[in-house]
């Protein structure tokens, strides 16, 4: 799975810091200008105008597009 986060984003820390990432198998993309892979990930999955107007974004590994941060941590609770 891939959450799609960005620094200082209250709504994003939040997903981050209440939920083990690692041990539920999470890979954390940070978007900046700088990191080109995490903007090909998100561009890959269609995503692009939907970051812009909302995020976190967690792609599942059967490719669910889950946005905001409440529908998230719903779904990362389910896993647990």
């Amino acid at each position: 799975m891939i959450l799609f986060t960005k620094t200082d984003c209250g709504k994003c820390d939040y997903v981050k810091s209440h939920f083990d990432l690692n041990t539920l198998g999470v890979q954390i993309d940070e978007l900046s200008d700088t990191n080109a892979d995490a903007l090909a990930d998100l561009a890959f999955y269609e995503l692009v105008e939907t970051a812009e107007k909302q995020l976190p974004i967690l792609v599942t590994n059967d490719e669910q597009k889950i946005t905001g941060a409440i529908k998230i941590s719903q779904f990362l609770r389910s896993l647990a």
